[in-house]
């Protein structure tokens, strides 16, 4: 239940459950290699976690990338690897909302195309395999000119052209009724996309949009699978008819809960290394163990837990490598019900946490630097970053109680209550996720201290998105937004008020002041503009707890040893084509 914001046309946010679950996968879906549609690089050693200060507040010297670079030329050819996820997905179309998660972005990078990828330090540049040349040829209006690979096939034969780039620009504008788009970012700012010629491409802009790259650093689908509503939120439910990547042929077992796939055949990029990759859903507990057993060769759902790491250290044929990464821990809180439609509750609650002790008890035992987060867009390791939370952003329980009692709650057997009534909360929580459980025992704890009650609810892993983060029904939830190489317009459909395209708003806020801002923010082409719109709508998303923020998170995934090109990308875009064996391990 990962689920990973990214910043493309159909920019999804997306999730992990576990406080590391998924970081694995790179922060784009694409990846640091030019030949290949994504993969990564391996096994190597935990970085020291030192850490130095820049002007802006943010931290630089984070190790960005813990893989086991390798050349082609050092890998044997063939060999399976098994790779943990935490959920077997009913919905394999990453643009959908139920789909919008790490689990399907993992095996999307393997099967289906990705046009434009990132490298470690974020910067996005066309994948060859897709695309032959790509660039803004105008700004005003805004104009991207592209010419496709003409070699580029999907996975029936028919040619991948530029009516497939059409559609996958165009279905999540906002326009077209009744699909279960996870955003329409950037979409909705697309005056027309259209083919000037089978591999050429054309697209206008109605308005500037400053993260353009992100439409392309998707992936993408065949136009024929979701040019219609019916067709886009069911083609890929379920099944995976169609593929375009250096692997095919899915082979999806749900009682297994494996997704097996193997080298595409009709694949016109580099070969690819290995013969098979077993993509296989479970717990994060029961992944830990099954990396430590050897029956995992690549486990990514491993939590900053310090039993976690302890015990993915154990395996003696494997490592735990550790990345700086955009992704970041946090508290999403529900506004749509209860007392948690009252805003200085919400606000009682933030100032009730102890962000350092969570921090600190997620992270003990990890060699990764303990460093609070305090902004919504930008991770301290990133140049814009500045600290909003304002009067929230310390540990205050004294303040907690006076805000409460400002707000007509009296105390009574130990807890605030209204109109006869105790403030009583829900912490939903994946179960066999121990880190959730730890955070909510915490959380119970804190909120015991101010007078608030706070239920720790733990649902089954496979049913914690689609049935009770999805329709709201919590109070509190725990999970891990991953990020991309666009902090801004990636995670518009997050803190936007649902009905301005905010489909992964799961707090239910409606704030028009941050929907114009991140507007703005968005389509300005002045960076420095860019920025200060998004530090101002962070400040008002702090002051009405739309989430807790907790820190920016290190990657942390166990790979068995000698495999090369697997490991924590961070920002980077796995290249698939090149994960494999090492001819002396």
């Amino acid at each position: 239940m990962k689920m990973r914001r990214r910043g493309a046309a159909l920019a999804v946010s997306v999730l992990a459950v576990a406080l590391v679950a998924s970081a694995c996968t790179s922060s784009s879906g694409g990846g640091g290699s030019s030949n290949g549609n994504s993969g990564g690089n391996g096994s190597g050693s935990s970085p020291s976690g030192s850490v130095s200060t820049n002007k802006n507040g943010g931290t630089s010297g984070l190790v960005a990338e813990d893989i086991n670079p390798q050349p082609v030329s050092a890998l044997k050819q063939g060999g399976t690897i098994v790779w943990s996820l935490d959920e077997y997905s009913p919905q394999w179309n990453y643009g959908e909302i139920d789909g919008a998660e790490a689990s399907v972005n993992s095996v999307m990078g393997a099967i289906m195309p990705m046009p434009m990828i990132s490298d470690d330090k974020a910067n996005v540049t066309a994948n060859p395999n897709y695309l032959t040349s790509i660039s803004e040829t105008s700004s005003s209006p805004q104009t991207i000119v592209a010419q496709l690979n003409p070699k580029a096939v999907w996975s029936d034969g028919a040619p991948i052209t530029a009516a497939d780039y059409v559609a996958n620009l165009t279905v999540c504008d906002g326009k077209h009724k009744g699909y279960n788009c996870a955003s329409n970012v950037g979409e909705n700012q697309i005056a027309s996309a259209t083919a000037t010629s089978k591999y050429g491409l054309k697209v206008v802009f109605s308005k500037p949009f400053s993260d353009w790259k992100a439409l392309f650093n998707s992936y993408f689908y065949p136009a024929k699978e979701i040019n219609t509503a019916d067709k886009f939120n069911k083609s890929y439910a379920g099944s995976i008819p169609v593929t375009g990547g250096p692997f095919g042929n899915p082979q999806l077992n749900k009682s297994a809960q494996t997704v097996t796939v193997t080298p595409n055949p009709k694949w016109w990029g580099p070969k690819p290394m290995l013969s098979k990759i077993v993509f296989k859903a479970e717990t994060s507990t029961a992944a830990n163990q099954a990396f430590v057993n050897g029956e995992l060769d690549y486990d990514f759902d491993v939590a900053v837990d310090p039993a976690d790491y302890k015990q993915v250290k154990q395996a003696t044929n494997g490592v735990v490598t550790l990345a700086a990464g955009p992704d970041y821990r946090q508290i999403t809180v529900n506004s749509t019900h209860g007392f948690m439609k009252d805003e200085k509750v919400r606000q009682a609650v933030a100032m009730g946490i102890d962000r350092d002790a969570i921090i600190k008890s997620d992270l003990s035992g990890i060699p990764w630097p303990i460093i609070p987060l305090n902004n919504h867009f930008y991770m301290n390791s990133q140049s814009g970053y500045q600290d909003d939370t304002g009067n929230l952003g310390t540990y205050n329980p004294d303040g907690a109680k006076k805000l409460l009692e400002s707000d007509g709650f009296t105390m009574s057997n130990g807890l605030y209550t209204k109109n006869g009534t105790p403030i009583t909360l829900s912490f939903m929580i994946p179960a066999g996720i121990a880190s959730s459980k730890n955070e909510g025992e915490l959380v119970q704890a804190m909120m015991q201290q101010i007078g608030i009650k706070v239920n720790i609810k733990s649902v089954p892993v496979n049913d914690w998105s689609s049935k009770w983060l999805v329709p709201g029904k919590f109070d509190l939830a725990p999970f891990s937004w991953l990020g991309t190489p666009f902090p801004v317009s990636s995670s518009l459909p997050i803190y936007q008020s649902p009905k301005n395209g905010g489909g992964e708003n799961f707090t239910g806020t409606a704030n028009s002041q941050v929907d114009d801002l991140l507007n703005q923010a968005v389509s300005s082409t002045d960076p420095s503009q860019t920025q200060s719109l998004t530090l101002q709508a962070d400040k008002l998303l702090y002051q009405e707890v739309h989430t807790i923020t907790l820190f920016q998170r290190p990657q942390m995934c166990g790979v068995t040893k000698g495999i090369a090109n697997l490991g924590s990308f961070g920002f980077a875009t796995p290249d698939y084509t090149k994960i494999g064996y090492m001819k002396n391990a």
